[in-house]
């Protein structure tokens, strides 16, 4: 007997993480997403950054870094980085190697007052060699010249054999 291979998607989970300053070198980490009882082989996760007064300065691009690891206090950022691993919070230094995978770039290409959304979205797993760590999160820097707004939302994905 034959069966089929189907991909399911979980409800949509939310990243709680703050819109850093426009930096060249600043950053801030997410909350972390603990995989240990859900069990998902990735995660499509989608960004959306919001403009705002963009200003002409810098490069125009919000940089994401998937991170990931095997426990919450880890989710590898050192401490040298971010005092709070795993947690909305402020990192120092985020433009020197490290283990975050990445960046994913996304390009904020106009000035002025925006009032739109610029979006990407990627599957989570990839960064990692094809498997979802047991926790993971994202880190962004905001390097366009605004403070806009920044929200990140992933949806598990799991496979039913049927």
């Amino acid at each position: 007997m034959t069966t089929t291979d189907k991909i399911a998607y979980a409800n949509t989970g939310t990243i709680t993480i703050t819109q850093p300053s426009s930096s060249a070198t600043a950053g801030q980490g997410g909350t972390s997403v603990d995989n240990t009882s859900n069990l998902y082989v990735d995660a499509l996760v989608q960004v959306v950054v919001a403009g705002g007064t963009i200003a002409a300065a810098n490069d125009k691009t919000e940089y994401i870094f998937p991170v990931g690891g095997l426990t919450t206090s880890t989710v590898n950022i050192s401490t040298q980085e971010m005092a709070n691993p795993g947690t909305n919070a402020a990192i120092g230094t985020i433009d020197v190697p490290t283990n975050m995978w990445g960046p994913l770039a996304i390009e904020v290409a106009q000035t002025g007052t925006v009032s739109k959304n610029f979006n990407a979205s990627f599957a989570m797993s990839q960064f990692s060699g094809g498997v979802l760590p047991e926790f993971w999160t994202v880190a962004a820097r905001n390097y366009f010249g605004a403070t806009g707004t920044l929200a990140v939302t992933y949806s598990g994905i799991t496979y039913t054999n049927g």
